[in-house]
């Protein structure tokens, strides 16, 4: 093997966190100035703050001065506040996942990232390419694979990271090397040696240099002497087999996609809808699971799609990470009409009459449902990706500009109120909800303020808020009551009124990009590793259904004798609804 060194750098959060540029500079010229100069560097993700354009011109700027190779990887921070979905990372670094080889070590460069989320998750078509790389490749020769999100670790970053240790079943699977964590963490899984980077936000990263079969890596704090963490062996390793995890199979039916399944279904008549990051939408019977048809975008879709009436004739509109939003007469998947934007759309449409509203990157816009037409667009200072709430009198939405909108149909502002100054949890973390002249809606927590919102629909002022650590989780509103969920696993049921605690209760697991479903005096909730919960509203006791063995991050839809809920095994599952 020959001799040589090279860097693992992760978590510089370049961009809108000036230290972490500033460390990523700094750590690049020392890099340059080791004996011997390393070969190259990897960033492993988390290079940027929060996937903004204008990060990625600064990221570019710093790693330009570099006399040193660089090989980048995505991370969660590129991907959960990117405006465009993937689209400012890809034009300026190409796809995501990639392989290398260099003087005899094959390097996989892996995507772990889910859109607008901090866990991680491996797409089916990614590792089909896995799957095809390592193929190529001698049993012998050494595999060093790279991620953001730690593969294998004890407390799970990633839900089907088995999957790529499966691809590489037979192979010398050498060394893993994450980031994420920000902290300098070793374990093992079957024989592999794993590191997890400390931050280079924190001035510090990791030296490896590759000498008589072997990886000796090291700890490195910018200005400080090399120690010595662990030595990596590249003799022949071969990965052994072992069984994937079967997920439950006390379902009615499960239609399987191509992707993962970020939104909730929609529930028609006799039909199930469901995006998915395939980049499809899948229309299948209701009682057996059967696809009726599949129309193709080209470009994930990460929105809820939505059911209404064109000329008389059911359809369905939908938004896609293509840049465009679609409607298609149901019967036949005709295209009724579309409309193209010029970035990708994460968000839900909404209609109220004769309008659809969608929002978008720095904007918010109204089409003519019958042709799809511009009705009117209103610039906003920062992403719209929630489903918007409609009522006779306007629309209202949160955005990424900290504020929260209020529109008439004909565009006119009506108001508008600063909810937050958090970048991070603005006001378009989830869905807003109206019950008569009161909105709900969540955002991050703002001082003494925040959590869940309840504003006068007419004028915008708040009537109350709560601190619930709510962001990500939208409300249901149910006569006189608000149901929410708490990231750490509470329920909490709230007077609509008052914001006063009526009761709570813990379900013990971490809740994610949920909305309680009501039906007959229950709640369902969907938690995010792989169950649903079921809250009886009368005793207030709840049982736990096993739905798969990844995450849920698409809430339920029923239809009063079936649960359908989707999952990121790219399956959607129907469940008998429990009396």
């Amino acid at each position: 093997m020959a001799q040589y060194r090279f860097i693992f750098a992760a978590d510089a959060h370049t961009g809108r966190y000036q230290p972490g540029t500033e460390a990523l500079e700094e750590i690049l010229l020392e890099a340059a100035s080791l004996n011997p100069t390393p070969e190259f560097v990897i960033l492993g993700g988390d290079m940027v703050e929060t996937g903004m354009d204008w990060e990625f011109e600064i990221l570019k700027k710093v790693i330009a001065k570099s006399p040193i190779p660089i090989y980048p990887a995505i991370g969660n921070h590129e991907s959960r506040w990117t405006e465009d979905l993937y689209q400012s990372y890809t034009k300026n670094f190409g796809r995501p996942y990639y392989s290398f080889d260099h003087k005899g070590i094959h390097f996989i460069v892996l995507d772990t990232t889910i859109y607008g989320q901090a866990y991680g998750h491996i797409e089916r078509v990614e590792l089909d390419w896995l799957q095809q790389d390592v193929e190529s490749l001698a049993p012998e020769r050494p595999l060093v694979v790279i991620s953001h999100h730690p593969l294998a670790y004890p407390n799970e970053f990633t839900d089907n990271w088995e999957r790529v240790f499966a691809a590489c079943t037979g192979r010398n699977l050498a060394l893993h090397l994450a980031g994420h964590g920000h902290a300098a963490v070793n374990w093992s899984f079957d024989n592999v040696p794993c590191f997890m980077a400390p931050a280079v936000m924190s001035k510090q990263y990791l030296i490896c240099d590759v000498k008589d079969d072997t990886i000796k890596v090291y700890k490195k704090a910018l200005g400080e002497e090399l120690v010595f963490w662990s030595e990596v062996s590249l003799t022949e390793r071969t990965l052994k087999a072992f069984t994937i995890p079967k997920g439950p199979e006390k379902y009615k039916w499960r239609y399987r996609t191509g992707g993962a399944i970020l939104a909730a279904p929609l529930v028609g008549e006799s039909e199930v809808f469901v995006s998915s990051v395939d980049g499809a939408l899948h229309c299948v019977d209701k009682q057996n699971g059967r696809v009726r048809w599949i129309y193709e975008t080209g470009a994930m879709l990460v929105g809820e799609p939505l059911l209404t009436t064109i000329e008389n004739e059911p359809a369905v509109v939908f938004t896609s990470g293509i840049g465009a939003i679609y409607a298609l007469r149901i019967v036949d998947r005709k295209l009724l009409w579309q409309h193209n934007t010029e970035r990708a759309l994460s968000s839900s449409p909404a209609i109220w009459q004769n309008q659809v509203y969608f929002g978008e990157a720095r904007a918010f816009s109204a089409l003519n449902l019958k042709d799809g037409q511009l009705l009117w667009r209103v610039p906003i200072e920062g992403l719209v990706n929630v489903k918007p709430a409609v009522d006779e009198e306007g629309v209202y939405f949160g955005a990424w500009d900290g504020y929260f909108h209020a529109f008439s149909h004909s565009g006119t502002k009506l108001w508008e109120i600063k909810v937050t100054d958090n970048y991070y949890f603005s006001a378009s973390t989830g869905n807003p909800q109206i019950s008569g002249d009161i909105i709900v809606f969540t955002s991050g927590l703002l001082k003494e303020i925040g959590g869940i919102w309840a504003l006068n629909k007419r004028t915008g002022d708040i009537l109350w808020t709560k601190q619930i650590i709510s962001n990500y989780c939208t409300p249901c509103i149910q006569g006189e009551y608000v149901y929410v969920t708490e990231i750490p696993g509470k329920v909490y049921c709230l007077e609509l009124t008052t914001g006063k605690e009526v009761w709570q209760i813990n379900l013990g697991q971490e809740i994610f990009n949920s909305q309680p479903l009501y039906r007959e005096g229950r709640l369902i909730v969907n938690l995010l590793r792989r169950s649903i919960a079921i809250i009886n509203l009368e005793t207030l006791t709840y049982r736990i259904i096993e739905v798969s063995k990844r995450y849920l991050l698409a809430g339920p839809k029923t239809d009063q004798k079936l649960i359908f809920i989707g999952a990121f095994d790219e399956c959607l599952y129907a469940f008998d609804l429990i009396k």
